[in-house]
């Protein structure tokens, strides 16, 4: 054992005539094993997953728990608190009410806290945190208003760390990026790296892995360890790493397959690359079921199998020829994922890698690292991240390289990998085939005429798709928001809907839950009309007009598409809502009437000036507000649906319920999108679809 334990002797020395062991290795080396082992995985894992998961406590009452992560944001702190049942809480502690911050991982504390929503997809191709937190065991989102410490637990190693990251200043979101793999950078600047295409930089992988475990090996080599300790030591360093980052999936992935790699080559196993893969992964669906539907794993695995595919090739060449070719197969083989979970690609992330991926490398990466070590460099690591960051946002304002697609299904995606597959498997032509997939998707029209009212909480945003053409009718927005609503919901969902470009922008009037967001589109997303009302011009009308060449819409204005016709009625008030642009459109026989912020002043004035007709769609003026939607204008066209944008809880109270009264004397269905999340109507064939989740 001794000889085995230093190298001295392989497997085969040692085990080769012991027959259960001989004939386990050979079976070992048999592929369709791990082909068949992952199969029965992933069946056994949707069986697991398909049990629905519900909470067994009741999150009012005061509980006890154990802290096991903790997340600063400015003024609050997330806290995620392990109670029974292997359930966990998300609990948000206010500085303010409760006064300074000072607990740390393993405390066992006694709480209570006031539920808080969790929020649910709500737009075509949303986002489900609630479905996310329930895969993760858990069902409970609270605001604290009590907590006691009740005892401590000795988690040195972790409390060690975590008061290291609070000791630095400017670099700490980025060392606790690369440290704990909790991404901590700013939205805006996540969605610039996920723009270009370089965003994998900042999640815990196999690059990460492979620097830090080949650093360790070096160190670990210099100091004369025999080579069987080495891989103890580095086994013992990714244990803690699983321990530390809470066992994220990315990590989990390229640290298993390490620990096997190393394994394999310790003893001789001779497994195949592609099979150590795919073991590990099993062996991680099999502790972590949910984790099948982490995009992170998705990204992280899907990548790396097609690398160890190509492995032999990857040796060739100098660094960058090596870095290339890397770029290339890790951009194609993660393309699909990348469009089923953003509905574009940017083609310059090959080479945005090639820049990109050396500076992260060895620059910013052990930077983080050496200031983690070392918190004194703080103000050069601080430095060094705003040149990167400047940097960034150079490349991001290069106006090419995205190409919008739109969200593809999921047979799409099993033929691209199948085609991928056979690709590198010496059959070149298929790679083509994969190419025409997506060439497919990309010139692919929905010739469907609808129109889409988005939950975007408290304001208005409606998509009206006609064919090709494309109008977006207000945009919403939230001044009270550090970050603008649309990066979330209104330009992700017209980039998985496979919309190029809008063309037009119609901003109702200058309120900025209606064109709040209006800027933020503008720079990321092309537009080649942008209207404005009538009446006084506010700042960002301003900027409107001087940056994108806002032209105003005046009265009696005709918009005509292939299948939709609209007309503005309204004319300017000394008030802003007032002077909401009114839009009559008709489509298919069907007539819908638009209102805007406008009061019952303006439905008195379009009531005397119009014969309108009977109007098949209304959405109300101002969310529902008692200021508008009379009882006489509602007699007077005889609605057969409304619609309300307004958000949950909000803070006017919208919609009131002497409008929902109104509409309940005349017998007026309506769909209200704290209710039921968005709603699509199909104009030309009546059919309605809702989006809450």
């Amino acid at each position: 054992s001794y000889c085995f334990y230093h190298g001295k002797l392989s497997f085969t020395q040692i085990f080769g005539h012991t027959p259960f062991l001989l004939k386990l290795r050979i079976w070992l080396l048999r592929n369709w094993i791990y082909y068949v082992l992952i199969v029965i995985t992933l069946i056994c894992t949707c069986y697991r997953l398909s049990f629905p998961k519900f909470s067994k406590i009741d999150a009012s009452r005061k509980l006890i728990g154990t802290i096991v992560d903790i997340t600063y944001e400015s003024e609050e702190v997330w806290l995620l608190i392990s109670v029974s049942n292997r359930e966990k809480i998300k609990a948000r502690y206010d500085i303010k009410d409760l006064g300074n911050f000072s607990y740390q991982y393993g405390d066992v504390i006694v709480f209570q806290g006031e539920e808080l929503l969790i929020p649910r997809a709500s737009i075509p191709y949303g986002y489900d945190y609630q479905k996310n937190l329930a895969l993760q065991n858990i069902f409970h989102q609270v605001e604290l208003k009590e907590i006691k410490k009740v005892k401590s637990n000795l988690l040195i190693v972790k409390n060690f760390v975590y008061h290291r990251l609070l000791s630095l200043n400017s670099s700490r979101k980025y060392v606790t990026t690369f440290i704990l793999g909790k991404n901590q950078l700013d939205s805006m600047f996540k969605y610039q790296l996920q723009n270009l295409g370089i965003s994998h930089l900042f999640a815990i992988s196999g690059m990460h892995i492979s620097l830090l475990c080949g650093g360790l090996l070096w160190l670990l080599k210099r100091l004369s360890l025999k080579e069987g300790y080495r891989y103890f030591f580095m086994i013992l360093f990714l244990l803690l790493f699983f321990y530390l980052t809470n066992y994220t999936p990315s990590l989990l992935r390229s640290g298993i397959f390490t620990i096997f790699l190393s394994l394999n080559k310790y003893f001789y196993f001779h497994i195949k690359g592609v099979n150590l893969l795919l073991f590990s992964l099993t062996f991680i669906l099999w502790f972590y079921p949910s984790y099948l539907f982490s995009p992170a794993l998705q990204f992280s695995f899907t990548t790396s199998f097609y690398l160890v595919l190509c492995q032999d090739k990857l040796k060739e060449g100098n660094y960058f020829t090596r870095l290339l070719k890397t770029s290339f197969i890790s951009y194609f083989a993660s393309l699909p994922i990348v469009l089923y979970y953003s509905g574009s690609s940017n083609i310059l992330a090959i080479f945005y890698n090639l820049l990109f991926v050396p500076i992260v490398s060895f620059i910013l990466f052990p930077l983080c690292l050496l200031t983690f070590c070392f918190p004194i460099l703080d103000p050069i690591c601080t430095l060094v991240i705003h040149l990167f960051e400047q940097l960034v946002h150079l490349c991001s304002r290069i106006p090419i390289g995205e190409i919008i697609i739109g969200r593809i299904p999921l047979w799409m995606i099993f033929l691209y990998f199948v085609f991928l597959i056979l690709a590198l498997s010496h059959k070149k032509k298929y790679f083509l085939f994969s190419f025409l997939l997506l060439l497919g998707k990309y010139f692919y029209v929905d010739s469907s005429v609808y129109v889409l009212m988005i939950d975007i909480n408290q304001g208005d945003c409606f998509l009206f798709h006609d064919g090709r053409e494309n109008i977006l009718l207000d945009t919403g927005g939230n001044s009270f928001s550090k970050n603008p609503i649309g990066l979330y919901k209104t330009l992700p969902l017209l980039k998985k809907l496979g919309i190029k470009k809008l063309d037009h922008m119609i901003l109702s009037h200058g309120d900025d839950d209606h064109l709040g967001d209006a800027l933020f589109l503008l720079k990321n997303y092309p537009v080649k009309n942008v209207w404005i009302n009538q009446g006084s011009i506010n700042q960002k009308e301003k900027q409107l007009v001087n940056w994108y060449h806002a032209k105003i819409v005046n009265q009696d204005f005709i918009l005509k598409t292939k299948h939709m016709m609209w007309q503005q009625l309204n004319k300017a008030f000394a008030d802003e809502n007032d002077s909401s642009l009114v839009f009559l459109i008709s489509s298919f026989s069907k007539f819908l009437l638009f209102m805007g912020d406008a009061s019952i002043k303006t439905e008195e004035y379009l009531l005397s000036t119009y014969s309108l007709p009977k109007i098949d769609i209304l959405k109300l003026g101002h969310h529902g507000s008692k200021t508008s939607t009379s009882s006489n204008l509602l007699e007077k066209i005889s609605p057969k649906l409304a619609l309300i944008s307004a958000g949950l809880n909000n803070r006017f109270s919208h919609p009131h319920q002497e409008v929902l009264s109104r509409l309940k004397e005349y017998n007026i269905p309506y769909f209200l999108t704290s209710e039921v999340g968005s709603v699509k109507i199909n104009l030309k064939t009546g059919t309605i679809t809702f989006y809450l989740s």
